[in-house]
């Protein structure tokens, strides 16, 4: 989505104070990129140093006199102030571009989670599968984020034991996201949004065999002496090409984390 200008003879207004100016804008959509954050910045008037985190709420006067609410809700990332020329700029954004940093060495076990790993305990079997949806749940829920209700539901898993999430919550969050065919932004009620990428196809007018006269290949191309299929490199590092994590063992309590880098 295009920046936003904020302009102030729009009578644009907001609970910190008078607005000078500002742009806004959301992080388009792109490959491999799930989670789009509304990012940007806006100066305000006289000298102010609101927390981190701090909400800011800003409105609109349309013509005629009608009062409207900017449709995201936004928090001060940071804040710069210039005494000379009495005005403040604030860095702000949704709750993803707030919480966008935030890195813990962290490794999701299916085995933590048995409400969504199926588990044959009469077997006595080791899961080695991990729901993303799960995956997603806990990378939003270490971030503070909630889901709004009615997501659509990620349906996919990856067949391995463990998942690193040491590389950022939310990173991994939007990869996964991504990859499933969805996209997810921060709503006016501060809720995590998912919405399809691709919208189902539905039926439309088609040809039968009676009203076909011919049917011939566009420009007769020779088939393929042979097709190359290349796979990436995994988006979800596991315990094995993590450096600094060691598989967790029966009979531990915790999982250990090494201090060095590899």
């Amino acid at each position: 989505m295009p920046a936003a200008p904020v302009d102030v003879r729009a009578q644009v207004f907001s609970n910190l104070g008078p607005v000078i100016s500002g742009q806004l804008s959301d992080d388009p959509l792109a490959p491999g990129v799930g989670l789009l954050r509304t990012q940007g910045e806006v100066v305000i008037s006289g000298l102010i140093q609101p927390a981190k985190g701090s909400e800011l709420l800003l409105g609109v006067r349309l013509p005629g006199g009608k009062l409207t609410r900017f449709p995201r809700r936004l928090r001060v990332i940071k804040a710069d102030s210039d005494p000379i020329n009495n005005e403040t700029t604030l860095t702000v954004g949704c709750l993803l571009a707030l919480k966008w940093d935030l890195v813990q060495p962290e490794i999701y076990y299916a085995t933590d989670y048995p409400a969504w790993t199926p588990v044959d305990v009469a077997a006595g079997s080791t899961p080695n599968i991990c729901f993303l949806s799960s995956v997603v749940a806990v990378a939003l829920d270490r971030c503070g984020i909630t889901q709004a209700t009615g997501n659509p539901e990620i349906t996919f898993a990856k067949a391995v034991a463990s998942i690193d999430l040491s590389g950022g919550y939310l990173e991994i969050a939007s990869r996964i996201i991504a990859e499933s065919g969805f996209y997810g932004f921060i709503d006016a009620a501060e809720k995590l949004r998912l919405r399809r990428v691709l919208v189902p196809a539905t039926k439309g007018p088609f040809l039968t065999i009676n009203e076909l006269l011919t049917i011939e290949a566009i420009g007769n191309p020779p088939p393929p002496e042979e097709i190359t299929i290349s796979y990436g490199d995994s988006i979800w590092p596991t315990v094995e090409t993590s450096p600094n994590y060691k598989p967790k063992t029966p009979g531990e309590e915790s999982y250990t984390w090494n201090a060095g880098t590899g």
